[in-house]
């Protein structure tokens, strides 16, 4: 039985969303905004409940976490503890924008601005740099959260893509960064700086160059970072802003007449899945 009503998180005009309308493109099936991700999986069995049905799924960013693995295009399922309730799935990826970056689908939504393969691969590669320490920092805060109550894992001045990065992410700055959050982390319960540090150090050398989570950057750094990263080179290609690059790949993927779901092969299989939806 397919999914009948799929819910994700964000608003109604969020790239979430869009992106969803379009890789389901075609498939009888309802999607809809839920606001935050806290609170999904209750969402899903209060609708399920309600209509009677159990083809109700939802679907989550994957954030930062501890796990090491090598990606396999497949979405990650999302389901309780003990594996007895299937909610719907995570995005293999950190967040909606990972996507919007992938060279894959940027080439063939803004053909007339794109730099060329080889100079926007280098500016890619140039943002991952410059946060692979900063990544390390908030993988720290989000693996050390008390999972009842959300542990803030980034800082830094608010971009335009409403998303907090900081002006400098050495080592000392992160450090610096982690004691801020965890001072503002009022309900947190026997969580300390010397723990979320020691995490950090562990986390440090799998987001440095060599490491896994270096290597498959697009699955594991925040791709809200990476835009916000790649502003200098973004200006260079004309666009004013990280915002103003996000949309113009959100409008490209709009406009396309495309099966945008065989761009990427995560995006084909989840398509999929969706289809075939057992519960």
């Amino acid at each position: 039985m397919p999914v009948s009503l799929l819910l994700c998180e964000g608003g109604e005009k969020s790239p979430d969303i869009r992106v969803l309308r379009a890789i389901l493109s075609g498939i009888n099936m309802t999607i809809r905004s839920s606001g935050g991700k806290y609170g999904l999986g209750t969402i899903v069995l209060a609708q399920r409940e309600a209509k009677n049905t159990q083809s109700i799924a939802g679907i989550l960013d994957r954030d930062f976490d501890d796990s090491v693995e090598v990606p396999n295009n497949q979405p990650r399922i999302w389901q309780n503890n003990d594996g007895h309730i299937l909610f719907g799935w995570r995005w293999e990826r950190c967040e909606i924008e990972n996507y919007l970056i992938d060279l894959g689908v940027v080439r063939r939504v803004i053909p007339s601005r794109f730099p060329g393969v080889d100079e926007y691969a280098q500016a890619l590669d140039r943002a991952v740099s410059r946060i692979s320490t900063y990544s390390a920092a908030r993988a720290a805060l989000s693996i050390s959260r008390r999972r009842f109550t959300p542990l803030k894992n980034c800082w830094g001045r608010e971009s335009n893509l409403k998303h907090q990065f900081p002006d400098n992410t050495t080592d000392q700055d992160c450090i610096d960064g982690i004691g801020i959050a965890l001072s503002e982390y009022q309900d947190c319960v026997g969580v300390t700086n010397d723990e979320v540090v020691h995490q950090f150090e562990n986390q440090r050398p799998i987001f440095s160059p060599g490491g896994i989570k270096h290597n498959h950057f697009l699955n594991y750094y925040s791709g809200k970072d990476l835009m916000v990263s790649m502003t200098p080179d973004l200006n260079l290609w004309g666009f004013a802003s990280p915002k103003v690059f996000r949309e113009a790949v959100l409008s490209g993927i709009e406009r396309s007449s495309e099966d945008i779901w065989q761009w990427l092969p995560e995006w084909g299989n989840l398509r999929a899945q969706i289809e075939n939806f057992q519960n």
